[in-house]
C-alpha cells in the first residue's frame, strides 16, 4: 500500500505529465499505477509486458524528468507488468545513506526484478545540499518531499534569515509583515510586495521567508531577471510546446514563489504575461506569493495595469535608511563572528559618516576589518578616520559638508514652503520645480549620485536626472533662472561653513 505521500507526487506527476505530453502519448502513460516511491527510485505498475517495454523504452526518461520537476529529486524508472513491482517493506534496514546533491534517500535491502526493461534517467539537481531519511516512508513527511535549505530555483544565501536581520524603526513593520507569512503562508498579506532602494536588505527579508518555509513547503526563490531569461529560452526552444509546459508548471505548481526586483519586468511584454497568469494560478490555489522592487509600484513604467493591479493586492511595505541606532546594531551584529575587536568610538564613527544604505556600511566596515587583519594592528579612531576618508566622501556627504537636508531647506526657505512639502510626493507645479531645483543644485556642488538624490526625496535616479534636466532646460530659455540658483547655492555653502 502507498503512503498517501507518494500517492499525491505521483497524482501530479500524471497531472504534468498530462499537460505536457500530446493525448496519443498520454494514453501510454495514463494506465500506468505507482507501485513504490523513494527518493531514488519510482516503481511503475503496467497493465500488460507490452505496455511495460513500451513505456520504458520511450516515456521513462519524461517521467523521470516529470519527477524531478515536481519533488526535485533525481529519479531511476522501472517500470513491471507485476502486481507489485516495489520492494517488499517487510526487508528494509532503514539505513540512512547520504546522496547526490537534493535528494531524499530511502534505501532498502532488496529490489524486485521487473519483468520489463528498467531504464535509468539521470537529471541534474539544481540544488547543493543532500538530506536523508530512513525507510519506510514515515507518515510525518509532507505531502510534497523536503528539500531542506534551498529552492528548486536559486539557492538562498545562508546569512539571509529572521535571527539574522537587524530590526529598527525603518523596517519593523516589513519585518514584522515577512514572519506574519513565513508562519501563514498563503492566508496572511498575499501577495506580499517589499519596496525600497538599493541595499536597504530588501533580498535579505524575502529570502528569510524562503528559509522559514523551506522545512515544510515547496519553494522558488528566483530574480526577474532569471525569470526572463528562463522564459525566453522556452519560447525559442525547438521543442517549444514541451519546454513551454513545463515552466509553466514548475513555478504553478509551488507552495511560495519569491521573485526578486520584479521592476525588471518593464517593457518585457511576453514575460509580464507569463507572470499575470502564473499569479492568478498560485493566488486562486491559496499559495504565497512575495515580491521585491525597488520603487512603489505606483512609480513602475511599461508594466501593465492588470499586473499593477495584483502586486498591489495584498500587502505592501517599504524599507527606509537605517537610524543611527539601527545602523550601530547592525555593525555589531557583523563583528560578531570577526577575531577583530572594534571600538565604540569607530563604530559611531561608521554610523555617523554612512548615510546611504546598509550595504555601503558593510563595504565601510569590510574595509576596516580586512586591515586590521592583513596589517596586524588594532583599529583606533584615528586609525579609522585615516584609512575611511576616501569611502565617506562617496557614501555620506561630500568633503564640504553639504547636506541634501541643507540645499531643500534652502530651496524651501526661498519659496516659503517647507522641507516636508517638497520631500512629499506631490506633482502640482508648486511643488515640482522646488524639488527639481533642489536635485539639480545637489548634482552641481554635492558628489550625491542620481541614485542618491532621488532616493532621498522616494524616487528613482531616473526621476532625478529627468529633475537636473528640467531645470538646465528651463536655464537655457530663461537665464535669468541662474541667478536665483546661484543665490541659492552661497545660501546652502554659507550653511556648512
Amino acid at each position: 500500500m502507498l503512503e498517501k505521500s507518494q500517492q499525491a507526487i505521483w497524482q501530479e506527476v500524471q497531472e504534468y505529465l498530462n499537460s505536457t505530453l500530446s493525448e496519443i502519448e498520454y494514453v501510454w502513460v495514463s494506465p500506468l499505477m505507482c507501485a513504490g516511491l523513494s527518493g531514488t527510485e519510482i516503481n511503475l505498475n503496467a497493465p500488460t509486458k507490452l505496455h511495460a517495454e513500451k513505456t520504458s523504452k520511450k516515456y521513462a526518461p519524461l517521467i523521470a524528468k516529470a519527477v524531478r520537476e515536481i519533488t526535485g529529486q533525481t529519479v531511476t524508472v522501472s517500470v513491471s507488468c507485476q502486481a507489485e513491482a516495489a520492494p517488499p517493506e517487510s526487508k528494509s534496514t532503514g539505513k540512512v545513506e547520504k546522496n547526490a546533491p537534493g535528494i531524499t534517500t530511502l534505501k532498502k535491502a532488496s529490489t524486485a526484478s521487473p519483468v520489463s526493461q528498467t531504464v535509468n534517467v539521470t537529471v541534474t539537481a539544481e540544488t547543493n545540499t543532500t538530506a536523508t531519511v530512513a525507510a519506510p516512508v514515515a507518515t510525518t513527511v509532507p505531502a510534497r518531499f523536503r528539500i531542506p535549505k534551498k529552492t528548486i530555483g536559486e539557492p538562498l544565501h545562508p546569512d539571509y534569515t529572521f535571527d539574522r536581520y537587524i530590526v529598527g524603526d525603518n523596517n519593523s513593520f516589513a519585518a514584522n509583515a515577512a514572519k506574519a507569512v513565513s508562519k501563514n503562508p498563503g492566508a496572511a498579506y498575499n501577495p506580499l510586495l517589499i519596496y525600497g532602494g538599493v541595499g536597504l536588505g530588501k533580498t535579505h527579508l524575502m529570502q528569510a521567508i524562503g528559509d522559514a518555509l523551506l522545512d515544510q513547503y515547496k519553494v522558488i526563490y528566483i530574480t526577474a531577471e532569471s525569470f526572463t531569461n528562463e522564459f525566453i529560452q522556452c519560447t525559442g526552444a525547438i521543442s517549444q510546446r514541451n519546454r513551454m509546459s513545463a515552466f509553466k508548471n514548475k513555478y504553478r505548481y509551488v507552495d511560495a514563489l519569491l521573485i526578486d526586483d520584479i521592476h525588471f519586468f518593464s517593457n518585457k511584454d511576453g514575460s509580464q504575461e507569463e507572470l499575470f497568469h502564473t499569479f492568478n494560478a498560485l493566488y486562486d490555489a491559496n499559495k504565497q506569493i512575495i515580491f521585491t522592487c525597488d520603487r512603489p509600484i505606483a512609480e513602475l513604467k511599461n508594466i501593465a495595469d492588470r499586473l499593477k493591479s495584483r502586486f498591489k493586492r495584498g500587502l505592501n511595505v517599504d524599507l527606509k535608511p537605517p537610524n543611527y541606532e539601527t545602523k550601530c546594531a547592525i555593525l555589531r551584529s557583523k563583528l560578531a563572528n570577526k577575531t577583530v575587536t572594534i571600538p565604540d568610538s569607530v563604530i559611531d564613527l561608521i554610523s555617523n559618516n554612512v548615510s546611504t544604505n546598509i550595504r555601503d556600511l558593510e563595504s565601510v566596515l569590510t574595509k576596516i576589518v580586512a586591515y586590521a587583519e592583513l596589517v596586524n594592528k588594532s583599529i583606533t579612531l584615528e586609525i579609522a578616520q585615516e584609512q575611511l576618508r576616501d569611502l565617506f566622501v562617496n557614501t555620506s556627504r561630500p568633503a564640504s559638508g553639504i547636506t541634501m537636508e541643507m540645499i531643500v531647506r534652502a530651496v524651501a526657505d526661498h519659496f516659503e514652503l517647507t522641507p516636508n512639502e517638497i520631500k512629499a510626493k506631490q506633482k502640482t507645479k508648486g511643488i515640482l520645480y522646488p524639488r527639481q531645483l533642489a536635485m539639480h543644485i545637489a548634482r552641481q556642488i554635492t558628489d550625491y549620485t542620481f541614485e542618491e538624490i532621488g532616493g532621498y526625496f522616494g524616487k528613482d535616479h531616473s526621476t532625478a536626472i529627468y529633475g537636473d534636466k528640467a531645470v538646465s532646460r528651463r536655464i537655457h530659455a530663461n537665464p535669468a533662472e541662474e541667478n536665483v540658483i546661484q543665490s541659492l547655492i552661497r545660501t546652502v555653502q554659507a550653511m556648512s561653513n
